[in-house]
């Protein structure tokens, strides 16, 4: 993937190499990484864009497999991905989303993992790559699950995130369980005067519409509208 950055002028690589060479490589890569950040939360997107590709050609060049060197090179990575997505440039986003995910093949921390497949899911979807945003959020539910198990908040907002796509996508019979499954754990987990159950209630009856059923939409509307005039 690296031959993505190609198109930095080469001036400013030599530029840099000469610096380097008074310097520990790492620690000029996490220093760049940071002035990126810096600059990208001042909006300031080209030249953090550009300290983002330094940073990241650098980790690139001294990293070993399962080594921190590239788990932070992932981060620039996935800053980096940001910056494509916010200026609607969503290939190179997905470039560069899939590349995180190929690093993190390796056995390093599963919810990194999970958190690039929510990324490049997010991607496809804008992309209207439904199929490949079904497979990438199918994932990250499972990986959710296994690592913190059902009754955790990322793993419902991923299994409605799961629900909304495929209702979306008309895949009702899907939509259905994953729906279901978001109300019982939230109805369990937070109680029956949280919004989120709320949310999950109104789900299923907007699905259930939809499917013309509109007598079981009314009971789970009925319990979504209990919940939330208490928190008005």
């Amino acid at each position: 993937m690296i031959e993505f950055f190609d198109k930095i002028e080469t001036t400013i690589f030599g530029d840099i190499d000469r610096i380097l060479t008074a310097h520990d490589k790492r620690d000029a890569a996490i220093a760049l990484n940071d002035l990126a950040m810096s600059h990208h939360g001042k909006e300031q997107f080209d030249d953090a864009k550009m300290l983002y590709k330094l940073a990241i050609s650098i980790f690139n060049n001294i990293a070993s497999k399962d080594d921190l060197d590239y788990r932070n090179m992932t981060r620039s990575i996935s800053n980096l991905a940001t910056i494509y997505e916010h200026r609607r440039k969503y290939n190179h986003a997905e470039i560069l989303y899939r590349w995180v995910l190929e690093i993190y093949k390796e056995p390093l921390e599963p919810i990194h993992i999970a958190q690039s497949c929510h990324n490049l899911a997010k991607i496809y979807e804008i992309q209207h790559k439904t199929h490949d945003a079904i497979k990438m959020y199918k994932r990250e539910v499972c990986i959710r699950k296994r690592v913190l198990g059902l009754n955790h908040i990322s793993t419902v907002q991923t299994i409605e995130n799961l629900g909304n796509i495929c209702v979306r996508r008309n895949l009702y019979s899907d939509a259905i369980p994953l729906y279901v499954d978001m109300a019982m754990i939230c109805d369990a987990m937070l109680g029956q005067g949280n919004l989120l159950t709320a949310t999950a209630w109104d789900n299923l009856a907007t699905l259930y519409n939809r499917q013309g059923n509109h007598r079981v939409a009314a009971s789970f509307h009925r319990k979504a509208l209990a919940i939330r005039p208490n928190k008005d």
